[in-house]
């Protein structure tokens, strides 16, 4: 959805510059759809 790879992601999240993930289960983790779409919309307004 985003083009960018797993590395930059957590690179971005660490930096807060990506949304955080939400954690549902022992090893599983999730974005809310949202939080990604609102996060394109800003990007691309820069």
């Amino acid at each position: 959805m985003t083009g960018l790879s797993r590395s930059t992601i957590y690179s971005h999240m660490s930096q807060g510059l990506f949304p955080k993930q939400s954690k549902v289960g022992t090893r599983i983790a999730v974005w809310l759809e949202s939080d990604i779409l609102s996060w394109i919309e800003q990007t691309t307004k820069q």
